[in-house]
């Protein structure tokens, strides 16, 4: 049964697995699409509740957005199934 996480927009589904119910940016409050929410937790935290839109997670790396499209990308192309819907 889930349990609702206190603070969080966010659902414990057991087994480390979490349901994102409203999902924004932790820093710009942007919202976030599934494809965001996968690549966070593809390179930063797996079990992540909040995530960052593609533009603060490049800026957090470093790098521009569009090499963060290129991993979402790729990610999809080698069938990683956080990109799975």
């Amino acid at each position: 049964m889930p349990v609702l996480l206190k603070g969080m927009d966010a659902e414990c589904l057991g087994q480390g697995r979490l349901r994102i119910k409203v999902a924004a940016c932790f820093q710009c409050a942007k919202q976030l699409n599934i494809d965001e929410i996968a690549i966070y937790r593809r390179l930063v935290d797996r079990g992540a509740a909040r995530c960052l839109c593609k533009e603060c997670l490049a800026k957090r790396l470093g790098c521009e957005p569009s090499v963060i499209e290129r991993k979402i990308e790729y990610f999809k192309e080698i069938g990683c199934t956080l990109f799975m819907r």
